[in-house]
């Protein structure tokens, strides 16, 4: 495990200790290895203990449908007062794809943009539990009320003091209030990614708020995850410094996962493997 311990200049509240988690893709091992840790870890005197996770639980890694149950029992595994799970967009596509609401050809093209971003691998986790999935209904079905109930409760994002906590990440020139209200039910034909908190990369990987005179993303340090190492411009020493933290470790590829816990501007970064 690798750790390292940094002080921002930016505050979670006070009565707030909270651990991050970033996307896990599948590999359910890792996530368990994470929730030992936040398990093991004396707990923050008057503070309630939050767990988030950042999305994209699922798809490409082996054992989508181990990290949902997982997910689901995480209050229990870590000890959490509360645990605020993110949608990322491959939960994103998912969810649009089994929402029964007669919009054919909306759902088949969130179907095959699912499949073809690595929601084969849950599709042949349910064959494997006796399921069919060949349809969104069948889909639903083979899901089971349980993932399904979780999967419809996901939040969009959580702040806590000056920390945002949201899947891609925050577009700097938009407009923060109506860049977060975009739903998560979206029309895949007509999505534009820099318009939306599940897809954005560019511009706001690169974005400096120090030279343009700004005080983290619309005021925020944002903790986010979506971007794998490959595709990561920053080093985490330099994300830092451009008042963000990215916590997608590529974990599927990779085999590690990354973490990190809060406590006022106390920042500790894990990554286990």
């Amino acid at each position: 495990m690798t750790i390292s311990q940094h002080v921002l200049p930016f505050a979670a509240r006070p009565d707030e200790e909270i651990f991050a988690i970033g996307d896990i893709h599948g590999c359910s091992d890792l996530m368990k290895a994470l929730f030992e840790v936040i398990a093991k870890t004396p707990r923050a005197p008057g503070c309630r203990r939050i767990v988030v996770l950042l999305g994209d639980l699922i798809d490409r890694g082996p054992d989508s449908l181990g990290c949902l149950d997982l997910a689901i029992e995480a209050k229990d595994r870590t000890g959490a007062d509360i645990v605020d799970a993110l949608a990322g967009n491959h939960e994103q596509m998912l969810l649009a794809t089994i929402v029964l609401d007669g919009q054919i050809h909306r759902r088949k093209t969130a179907f095959g943009n699912w499949l073809k971003n690595g929601g084969m691998k849950v599709v042949n986790d349910l064959l494997d539990e006796g399921h069919s999935a060949k349809t969104p209904s069948d889909l639903r079905d083979a899901l089971g009320p349980r993932r399904v109930e979780f999967l419809e409760g996901l939040s969009k994002h959580r702040t806590s003091g000056e920390f945002m906590f949201v899947h891609a990440g925050l577009n700097p020139y938009a407009n923060l209030d109506q860049f977060l209200a975009e739903p998560i039910d979206v029309d895949f034909r007509e999505l534009e990614e820099q318009d939306h908190w599940a897809w954005v990369r560019d511009p706001f990987l690169a974005f400096n708020p120090a030279e343009h005179e700004r005080r983290g993303h619309h005021g925020y340090f944002v903790v986010h995850g979506h971007t794998a190492p490959n595709y990561e411009w920053f080093p985490v020493a330099e994300q830092l410094c451009l008042d963000r933290l990215n916590l997608d470790a590529g974990s599927y590829a990779t085999g590690r996962a990354r973490m990190a816990r809060i406590i006022g501007s106390e920042l500790t970064f894990y990554e286990v493997s």
